[in-house]
């Protein structure tokens, strides 16, 4: 079942970034997988997407195909002098 967001509920970027795909002409389903993906790396990053930075971006994917190993190898102490 679809149900509607209030719009007080949503937050201004979430909301940008929905009238961006609309006038883009993305179908509902493609919005709702877009926002799923947002949604995904915000719960990775603990903070609001917008505050991202280029490594951010780059460890998200790597994140999403070996969640275990890349958290493991981001933890890990530097092997450089």
């Amino acid at each position: 079942m679809n149900t509607p967001i209030s719009p007080a509920a949503v937050s201004g970027l979430r909301q940008r970034f929905i009238e961006d795909m609309t006038v883009r002409g993305f179908t509902e389903k493609t919005r709702r997988y877009y926002i799923r993906i947002v949604s995904g790396f915000a719960a990775f990053l603990g903070r609001s997407p917008d505050t991202a930075t280029a490594e951010d971006i780059r460890r998200f994917p790597v994140h999403r195909i070996h969640p275990v190993r890349a958290a493991a190898t981001f933890r890990q102490p530097s092997m450089l002098p």
